[in-house]
């Protein structure tokens, strides 16, 4: 009997686990809601002291762990564990197989960290997980198949991170999901895909996020609307102006609007076409409602008729508009604009065109290349009559100055007796002592 009574003591809940591994000090083991768990929060320890490996729950909170290492909870014999508690620990990284060996796991809190993307390679040995916590984190987005391997996986609080983009594929595994929590983040849009594989949710909290109420997030409150899932506080608009600071509540679809945007350049194009030919003028707008498209000559309405062709293709929220003008002549030449414009707003594209006669082109070409080189001729038939003008100066000044001799004592005879005596007088000359 007393042995009896000593085996039902050891299991009271409340007293303490594995009579064989004694709990450490700093920590309190118990049984808490069925499970055999250890609380070891707040006791500043950097790694896990010796447990008992029939540990279901732990709790180890307010440490410093900045990185997970390998194995973790596995090198410990922590193979039975359900629910591991780990905010506030300044952790920043985790090793890829820092939860292996934890296939029983099914919550996991990283809230309060310094993590800055989700460990998606270290949550895929955890397939059994249902709860994931990883609040106030600074994970900026959430990329394509991040949470891969979780298909058990129902509850999701990203609360109060600073997420600003979400993949159209990041919650494609999870089609169990049934709370998404991502309040507080820097989210403005959410496309439709991304929720689509959430088929069911029932809780979806995105207050706190900057939304830009435009066409972008329309079918992703028409798809929740239409799933009727339940937000316990409805978003804020942050933008446009139209809808500023507007519960999307009070929105129908119509008000998710966008002004047109111009599928091509919008800079004004300049066209020199040859007269007597045709020409084709292509804009393209995008935009919610879709656009509707008007084309003017120099700011008046172009009237179709038997000059001209206007054809348009929708697609969707694309617009493409086409201006055939047929024979076209100076008379023709003029600013062409294109605008698109709906309840949002309006854009346009300008085209100038100027109908020139590419023969005559080349005749002004012409005259004006002759015009060049003649006055280039001129230029150079002036410079030439100059040179001959010079040189004819030069060589009078040669012959004027060569009468003169300039001879020594004993040269003067011999010079005399040279030139004809008819000559004598014509030249000067002067006598230098050497």
């Amino acid at each position: 009997m007393k042995t009896n009574i000593l085996l039902c003591l050891l299991f009271v809940p409340g007293s303490q686990l594995n009579p064989y591994i004694q709990c450490p000090h700093v920590c309190t083991c118990k049984w808490k809601s069925g499970k055999e768990s250890v609380e070891c929060s707040n006791t500043l320890l950097g790694e896990l002291p010796v447990l008992a490996d029939t540990t279901q729950v732990l709790n180890f909170s307010g440490n410093h762990l900045p990185t997970l290492k390998v194995d973790f909870f596995l090198a410990g014999g922590l193979v039975n564990l359900q629910e591991v508690y780990l905010s506030h620990t300044h952790m920043e990284t985790m090793n890829r197989h820092s939860l292996r060996g934890l296939n029983n796991l099914v919550k996991l809190d990283l809230s309060y960290n310094l993590l800055s993307k989700v460990p998606a390679p270290s949550l895929a040995f955890t397939p059994q997980l249902r709860e994931l916590y990883i609040p106030h984190n600074p994970i900026h987005s959430i990329d394509d198949f991040t949470f891969q391997g979780l298909s058990e996986l129902t509850t999701l609080d990203m609360t109060g991170c600073s997420i600003g983009y979400i993949s159209t594929r990041a919650f494609s595994p999870l089609h169990g999901l049934e709370k998404l929590l991502l309040r507080d983040n820097k989210i403005r849009i959410l496309d439709s895909k991304t929720m689509q594989p959430l088929f069911q949710l029932q809780t979806l909290e995105l207050e706190g996020n900057p939304w830009m109420c435009n066409c972008s997030i329309k079918h992703t409150v028409k798809w929740i609307r239409e799933n009727n899932v339940p937000m316990p506080r409805p978003p804020i608009c942050s933008g446009p102006s139209p809808v500023f600071h507007k519960p999307w509540i009070q929105l129908s679809l119509k008000d998710f609007i966008c002004p047109p945007v111009s599928l091509i350049s919008q800079k004004p194009r300049y066209i020199n076409h040859p007269p007597g030919s045709n020409l084709t003028l292509t804009c393209s707008y995008s935009g919610d409602p879709t656009p509707a498209i008007t084309w003017t000559l120099n700011g008046v309405p172009i009237i179709i008729g038997q000059k001209n062709l206007l054809s348009t293709e929708i697609d969707g929220e694309r617009i493409t508009s086409s201006l055939l003008l047929y024979s076209m002549y100076p008379r023709d030449s003029g600013r062409y604009t294109c605008e698109a414009f709906n309840i949002g707003g309006n854009v346009s594209t300008e085209f100038n065109i100027q109908i020139v006669d590419v023969n005559l082109f080349y005749e002004i070409f012409r005259l004006k290349i002759y015009i060049v080189l003649s006055g280039a001729g001129c230029v150079l038939l002036v410079f030439t009559l100059f040179l001959i003008g010079y040189n004819y100066k030069f060589r009078y000044n040669k012959i004027k100055y060569s009468n003169q001799l300039i001879i020594s004592d004993n040269q003067e005879t011999q010079w005399l007796q040279l030139l004809p005596d008819n000559t004598r007088n014509n030249f000067s000359y002067i006598s230098v002592r050497f």
